[in-house]
C-alpha cells in the first residue's frame, strides 16, 4: 500500500479540467483570431472613387436649392426700455402698523375672571 490516500475519481477528473481550462481558452482564442484574419484577407478591398471636379482637398462651391442667395439681414434693434422711476423710500420698520392677525380688545371688567391663586402652605 502507498503512504497517502488517493482522492476519489470524480475529484481527480475535476482537478484535471481545472488545470486544462486556461489552455483550452487560449487555443479557442487563437483559432477565433485566425478565422477573423482569414476572413479579412479573403474580402474584396474597398475602392474609393476620386471626387469629380477640383483636386482633393480643394474648395467646393455649394449652392443650396431651397434657400435664397441673398445674405440675411440682421434683426431690427430692440426698442429701448423706459427709464425706471426711483421708488419712494420705505417707512421705518419700527413705525409700521402691527400686521398680526390677533385682535386685542381691552376689557375693564371680565365676565368670567380667573379665580385668585391660593397661597401655597409653607412647611414649618
Amino acid at each position: 500500500m502507498t503512504g497517502g490516500a488517493r482522492a476519489p475519481r470524480s475529484q481527480r477528473v475535476a482537478g484535471q479540467a481545472d488545470r486544462l481550462q486556461p489552455w483550452v481558452a487560449g487555443a479557442a482564442t487563437v483559432l477565433l483570431h485566425a478565422l477573423l484574419v482569414m476572413l479579412a484577407l479573403m474580402a474584396e478591398p474597398i475602392t474609393m472613387s476620386r471626387p469629380d471636379g477640383g483636386a482633393g482637398g480643394g474648395r467646393i462651391d455649394v449652392t443650396f436649392i431651397d434657400e435664397p442667395n441673398a445674405i440675411p439681414s440682421p434683426p431690427p434693434p430692440r426698442a429701448m426700455r423706459p427709464q425706471r422711476t426711483p421708488e419712494p423710500p420705505r417707512p421705518d420698520p419700527a413705525e409700521r402698523p402691527d400686521l398680526s392677525r390677533l385682535q386685542v380688545t381691552e376689557v375693564v371688567r371680565a365676565e368670567d375672571p380667573l379665580p385668585p391663586e391660593e397661597p401655597t402652605p409653607q412647611p414649618a
